[in-house]
């Protein structure tokens, strides 16, 4: 299937919609280069970015449908069930968009949404018109650029506690409860009790993060800071610093975050799914269990005959 809950025959499907388009082509050796991703603001409808072939593409997006997107981030993205995402995701004072890395939106050409971006031009700037099919007005997209997008990752210099609700408040809002406004290239929000009391310089620390692998991090920094990762937060996330284990931290609502002390750092990230371990303990288990079956008659009737006779 092309699309999550919907069936297709293979007939339906001709051999051109599973190839991908030039255009995403060239965009995708952008996105590799720089760690930024493509977001379908009107989701599986798509033509570009279909959702169930652009793993197979390579291509880096930031989407998701209701049986595969992680409640805290499609909550985020303010996201429905087709990946779709409400305007206001969008709008001058929603972080979300930033925060994930999505440097460009494919937006419905002519579209109310896309007349709203055209107004914002300090955050978004229309870059290029792309028709899939030029006789199919629905296939018409504008690619907008994101100039406010965050890196995959960053340090940030401050952190503030905040329940998940208030988190999502905060970057939805863009504003802190009490009208400051919520930067986070300089603050990250962790849940109550995550954390020690943080250091809150007013100065702004010199760090700089590098990312030599999609998953290895060099980071130069002269005071603590928040490492944030533009990467949701899954429970089987697993990081070291300078080859030392570290736990990965829920920040900003559904992302990730490791905090790190003054100086240079090599910081490596990957996933080990729990499930994965557990059915490797099972399978390992097993084996062994059918192997003491086998062998123990074999040993039991080897004893038997060279016991002595009484």
């Amino acid at each position: 299937d092309l699309v999550p809950g919907r069936r297709f025959d293979y007939a339906d499907t001709s051999r051109a919609e599973t190839v991908l388009h030039p255009a995403m082509a060239t965009l995708r050796g952008e996105l590799h280069r720089t760690g930024a991703r493509v977001l379908a603001v009107d989701g599986s409808r798509n033509q570009f970015l279909l959702p169930n072939l652009t793993r197979a593409w390579d291509v880096p997006v930031a989407g998701g449908t209701a049986s595969l997107g992680i409640r805290t981030y499609m909550e985020l993205l303010q996201m429905g069930p087709s990946g779709a995402v409400s305007p206001e995701a969008l709008g001058p004072d929603n972080r979300s968009m930033d925060l994930f890395a999505i440097r460009y939106a494919l937006v419905p050409e002519g579209s109310t949404l896309a007349s709203a971006l055209e107004h914002q031009p300090a955050r978004w700037q229309p870059r290029r018109s792309l028709h899939y099919y030029e006789d199919d007005p629905d296939t018409h997209y504008t690619l907008f650029e994101n100039l406010r997008s965050r890196p995959r990752a960053w340090c940030a210099a401050h952190v503030e506690q905040a329940t998940s609700r208030e988190s999502l408040d905060i970057v939805r809002t863009g504003h802190f409860p009490d009208g400051r406004e919520f930067d986070p290239a300089r603050t990250a929000l962790v849940e109550p009790g995550a954390l020690p009391p943080w250091n809150a310089q007013a100065t702004t620390p010199v760090a700089t993060v590098a990312r030599p692998t999609p998953r290895t991090y060099i980071v130069n920094t002269s005071s603590p800071c928040m490492l944030v990762f533009s990467e949701v937060f899954y429970p089987w996330w697993r990081a070291s610093v300078d080859n030392e284990p570290r736990v990965p931290m829920l920040v900003n609502h559904t992302m990730l975050g490791i905090p790190l002390q003054p100086g240079s750092h090599v910081v490596r990230l990957w996933q080990r799914p729990t499930s994965v371990t557990v059915g490797a303990a099972l399978s390992g288990g097993g084996v062994l269990l059918t192997l003491a079956l086998v062998v123990a008659p074999k040993s039991g009737r080897a004893v038997a005959q060279s016991s002595p006779r009484t």
